[in-house]
């Protein structure tokens, strides 16, 4: 059966849905000229942009047939902006949401171009719309000028260089070139715009002036390598150019070596989880003996007990971790100072759907309290959309993000084998935290039994907890 879809602008949102549509099996794809007056510009303006965005289209390879049309075909597209926009989600998850799929992977792009355009270092970019007065332009022009060309309106540049100095103007004549432009760049730089979409598409390293999470636009934001949204830090070129998928992630800081610190391990479940619960916790009491920890439990209910559990515990020690009662520890010999140091207060890992809390280490600041409380105090805008008490975390974790550290999924949440190959999530031997989201309790017991993670707290396979 081949699939087919109609969608009707604008250019950015057109480009981060094609991640969904690559995510649902491709097809035909037509953009809806009878739309075309709402795009920014007008009609006019509305078809040439479409016109502009075909050859991009086209060359995807899961992209069967594209063009303007005046009529839907297929599934409407635009239906998403009725049913699915969604604050705290960004463009992409939105459209999975509207079409029940999985949200996008987080470092996969979905835009391929034939060949790259190495025509500067940096490519910037800045449209009137959707800004953020704390972003620095100043420091990005003062750092990158000297590597930089300017990508799209003449108007556009006209007022950037007007306002923070000159860099060269690169004219594209359709999205395909300005995609091969942005591919043979090493950091793409700019505001929520379609030349973002593109370098977003491409997963390229990019600074974006991203609006306030308050805004109505906070819909671009992503967290993933090499992406940052703030001017806090101001990535060097010539790391990127040499270590292409290393971290800081979203301008978050990389792991340093420091150890301090006391440790108190927390669990909760209610009655839905306590067959998972009561099976995994041995071990972490175990783990904890072994280590020198505290260990706690409570029986809060729902997902939010987990931040009413992490309040119950505050005091008691320097640091929390946080372990959903689905996880275990697979690996007992590593030791919870070896995950922190001194510059972090929030220690967590990114999924293929972005930030995962279900393992987590927490320093007891009065800044991480306040972010809980936080949580506590915005439920109810959080249980509005997806994954809840997730929503929050990943909203306010952005908020201070220059005191979180994100470090590899498989050094304390990997996940099982999905059969989607992604190597870096899939749980392996030696691992330190198997955790199942997504499974029927059966299907965790059955999976955590398979691997003896119910003895791996004392470190001999076959041990059952009583």
């Amino acid at each position: 059966m081949i699939r087919e879809f109609t969608h009707g602008g604008a250019a950015g949102d057109v480009i981060y849905h094609l991640a969904t549509v690559r995510d649902g099996g491709g097809g035909r794809f037509w953009l809806n000229g009878c739309r075309a007056r709402d795009w920014h510009g007008g009609e006019q303006a509305g078809i040439r942009q479409m016109e502009a965005l075909l050859p991009l289209i086209r060359f995807q390879p899961y992209i069967t047939e594209t063009g303007v049309v005046w009529e839907v075909r297929g599934t409407d597209l635009d239906g998403w902006r009725v049913r699915h926009v969604i604050h705290g989600l960004n463009l992409s998850d939105q459209m999975s949401e509207f079409l029940g799929l999985p949200h996008t992977p987080r470092a996969e792009p979905w835009l391929a171009v034939p060949d790259v355009k190495r025509e500067a270092r940096v490519v910037v970019h800045r449209s009137p719309r959707y800004r953020n007065p704390s972003f620095r332009w100043d420091l990005v022009h003062s750092r990158y000028a000297g590597d930089a060309v300017f990508v799209g309106h003449e108007e556009e540049h006209a007022e950037y260089s007007s306002a923070y100095g000159r860099i060269p103007y690169l004219p594209t004549t359709d999205y395909l070139e300005l995609a091969r432009v942005i591919a043979g760049a090493t950091l793409f730089v700019g505001n929520q715009s379609s030349p973002a979409a593109v370098a977003q598409g491409l997963r390229k390293p990019m600074l974006q002036e991203t609006v306030p999470p308050h805004h109505p636009a906070w819909n671009c934001h992503w967290i993933r390598p090499q992406m940052w949204h703030d001017t806090v830090y101001l990535p060097s070129l010539d790391e990127l150019e040499g270590r292409r998928n290393t971290y800081p992630v979203s301008g978050i800081r990389p792991g340093g070596g420091g150890k301090s610190g006391t440790f108190t391990l927390v669990s909760n479940w209610d009655k839905a989880y306590s067959a998972v619960g009561e099976f995994t916790y041995p071990a972490r009491e175990r783990y904890a003996e072994r280590h020198g920890y505290e260990c706690r439990r409570s029986d809060h209910p729902g997902h939010w007990g987990k931040v009413k559990a992490l309040l119950d515990a505050w005091g008691g020690s320097d640091w929390l971790w946080w372990l959903d009662s689905d996880a275990a520890i697979t690996n007992p010999e590593i030791s919870l100072t070896s995950l922190v140091d001194r510059t972090a207060e929030v220690v967590i890992t990114c999924d293929v759907t972005g930030l995962n809390s279900g393992s987590m280490l927490l320093k007891t600041t009065p800044r991480i309290r306040g972010v809980l409380e936080a949580m506590e105090r915005r439920r109810p805008a959080y249980d509005r959309a997806p994954y809840h008490d997730q929503n929050g975390f990943a909203h306010l974790l952005w908020t201070i993000k220059d005191v979180v550290k994100i470090v590899p999924q498989r050094a304390m949440n990997s996940y099982p084998d999905s059969g989607r190959g992604i190597e870096s999530e899939v749980w392996q031997p030696g691992d330190f935290v198997l955790h199942c989201p997504a499974m029927t309790n059966e299907q965790r017991l059955a999976y955590l039994g398979s691997t003896g993670a119910d003895s791996h707290g004392s470190g001999r396979r076959g041990e059952r907890s009583q």
